[in-house]
């Protein structure tokens, strides 16, 4: 496992929930702290409290990463966690009912502030490898990663969007000591989810993960050399790896 006091991490959508309970953990081994949140007040509150280095801003926006990367640099310590875990859900509802407004804005944080994130911070991860033996990046995706869910299907082509971005960066990241998964976790009590969602989970039956959970869970992606897996997140369970189908190729064997 990366020694993690000696390391910088750096996590989106910090001020809440999943992001402030990965913040907690993080700190409570040693890690140096950059957290982002377009949350400003809650930010400054958490960076205070966990001695981290906060960004206020959009994780969708480039000028965004072009900060985190700066303050980064600027600690003059290896990154050895990256944990893009900013995300939003539209209003749950069928594709009729989403205006293009608010699918751009969901495509902006769920998708591009992954994809930034990554690419922005690329180099110092490589860099944090070469002095800690290994970096390790960690996407919080969805159960909808893994299946359909109808009830937001925009929420879930983001999933399942970044989900694909992890598998296929597992061997070209392999070649530069980074790990990259995802963390696929079902329903957390998180502020992401809404009184009104949160009441309806209830009605149906279902348990709610507390983000402390998902922290955990983080953790094991960490201490295991594993890379380019969903774990999947589960009340009750411990972190599963995903096993997914082979598929058939044109001579009848399967791959992954």
């Amino acid at each position: 496992m990366i020694d993690l006091q000696k390391s910088v991490a750096v996590v989106t959508g910090a001020a809440s929930g999943i992001g402030l309970a990965s913040t907690r953990r993080l700190f409570s081994e040693g890690a140096q702290l950059v957290i982002i949140d377009k949350n400003t007040d809650a930010l400054a509150k958490v960076a205070s409290e966990y001695k981290a280095v906060p960004i206020s801003g959009d994780v969708g926006l480039l000028s965004t990463w072009s900060a985190v990367r700066e303050a980064v640099v600027k600690l003059n310590k290896p990154l050895g966690v990256l944990h893009l875990n900013a995300g939003i859900a539209p209003n749950p509802g069928d594709i009729d009912s989403i205006s293009y407004e608010e699918y751009d804005k969901v495509i902006s944080t769920n998708i591009n502030g992954v994809f930034y994130g990554v690419k922005e911070l690329l180099t110092e991860l490589s860099k944090g490898a070469s002095v800690l033996g290994e970096s390790c990046v960690v996407v919080t995706a969805s159960m909808a990663s893994l299946i359909g869910f109808s009830l937001s299907p925009v929420y879930c082509l983001t999933k399942h969007a970044v989900a694909g971005l992890v598998r296929s960066l597992e061997q070209p990241f392999k070649a530069k000591s980074i790990r990259i998964n995802a963390l696929c976790p079902s329903f957390v009590d998180t502020p992401l989810l809404g009184d009104q969602a949160k009441y309806a989970i209830s009605q149906l039956g279902f348990e709610m993960l507390a983000p402390e959970e998902i922290a955990e869970a983080l953790m094991f992606c960490l201490r295991n050399d594993i890379s380019g897996q969903c774990v999947i997140c589960q009340v009750g369970l411990p972190p599963i790896i995903y096993q997914y189908r082979g598929v058939p190729g044109p001579h009848g064997e399967f791959t992954q």
